[in-house]
């Protein structure tokens, strides 16, 4: 498998956080032991990061709380089944935010918590096919639902999860690319290619700190090509 990432220019991040008051709360992530059952029993485990929200027709118990579905963009396939093709934009069902210290079971007792919803957030997600589709700006997008808590990306958490599902793995392996000299203030590109299995995360560095792949600072910007 392979990875492909280049370096090029420009662009910016913002944070949209819904409701002005203060975040409600989730319950905690759950250890990687109490994850393995959902995770060995999901269909599909992906790492996605958060795009837009899509308004539900009618929201229910509306005053106390606030419900929506998420398009999210697939950034890595952990796990699924061989025959099954993910696209890389997707729908995922159903997204809250609950009241403030509720002990409402409507609420405590579901997938999908979210203290805000902040735009390119990365999360790993337990789903499953729904066999439904949402028509939403301009394009069809397939329907995925939740099998599993909704987990926030941590690079740690995420070797046990691969431990937990890894059936095949290769080491990672990164190539070397050449080294160029450019005068102060000149552009340049240059690209790196990373192999394994599962794919592994790579991360740039501009001096002494981390390029993060979506807010990358002023005049630079990282793609991945996957």
């Amino acid at each position: 498998m392979l990875l492909l990432c280049t370096v090029l220019l420009c662009v910016s991040l913002h944070t949209h956080p819904i409701n002005g008051g203060p975040p409600s709360r989730c319950d905690a992530t759950p250890s990687a032991n109490d994850l393995e059952p959902y995770l060995v029993n999901s269909p599909i485990v992906a790492h996605a990061r958060l795009q837009e929200i899509v308004p539900l027709g009618e929201r229910l118990r509306q005053a106390q709380g606030f419900e929506f579905d998420l398009v999210a963009h697939i950034t890595k396939i952990i796990n699924k089944p061989p025959s099954l093709q993910v696209p890389t934009r997707i729908v995922v069902r159903r997204f809250f935010i609950p009241p403030p210290n509720t002990t409402d079971p409507y609420w405590r007792q579901r997938f999908g918590c979210l203290e805000f919803f902040q735009p390119n957030a990365k999360f790993t997600f337990m789903i499953a096919e729904t066999a439904e589709s949402v028509f939403h700006a301009g394009s069809s997008l397939p329907v995925f639902a939740l099998t599993g808590p909704l987990i926030p990306y941590d690079s740690k958490l995420n070797v046990k999860i691969f431990e937990s599902l890894c059936k095949s793995c290769d080491a990672p392996k990164v190539n070397s690319f050449q080294t160029q000299t450019v005068p102060f203030g000149g552009n340049f590109n240059t690209t790196c290619i990373a192999e394994g299995n599962p794919l592994p995360d790579v991360m740039w560095f501009k001096g002494a700190y981390p390029v993060d792949l979506v807010f990358n600072g002023r005049g630079l910007r990282v793609d991945i090509i996957q």
